[in-house]
């Protein structure tokens, strides 16, 4: 296997309003939306870090992240198409919106899937909104 032939994973929340119809993104300072969460460390917990550093870029503190991943999406960084990424995302739910700006996170909001096409965004947000309606959701 080549040496460059690897993934880089990161943990993404799928964070919904009270009607469960629109979801939680980020922006960053190059205006960039993309769902909050983050790379994972060799040998940490994939919840676990995804709180971390949604706390760590936006100050949100995650409340609960609900069972099983909802989604595991593989593909390409959109703004670095060398780098090979897998995304792993888990349903969340945060305390309350108060958001901490910083390099990583300038802006958050509530989007519709259909809003993402009139937004600069991530290929994995733009998979997100394409595969919203198939999610089984239960936050219970």
């Amino acid at each position: 296997m080549p040496d460059d032939c690897y993934y880089r994973c990161s943990a993404k929340g799928l964070v919904l309003d009270k009607n469960g119809t629109h979801f939680l993104i980020i922006q960053d300072s190059s205006n960039f939306w993309d769902l909050p969460g983050g790379g994972i460390e060799y040998d940490a917990i994939p919840t676990e870090e995804l709180a971390r550093e949604i706390l760590e870029e936006t100050g949100i503190k995650i409340k609960a992240c609900f069972g099983r991943p909802i989604d595991f999406i593989t593909g390409r960084r959109t703004l670095q198409p060398d780098v090979h990424i897998a995304n792993i995302v888990y349903l969340c739910e945060i305390e309350k919106l108060v958001l901490r700006e910083s390099a990583e996170c300038v802006a958050a909001r509530f989007v519709s899937p259909a809003d993402v096409s009139q937004l600069r965004a991530s290929d994995l947000l733009k998979d997100v909104a394409a595969r919203f309606v198939d999610y089984r959701i239960d936050q219970g």
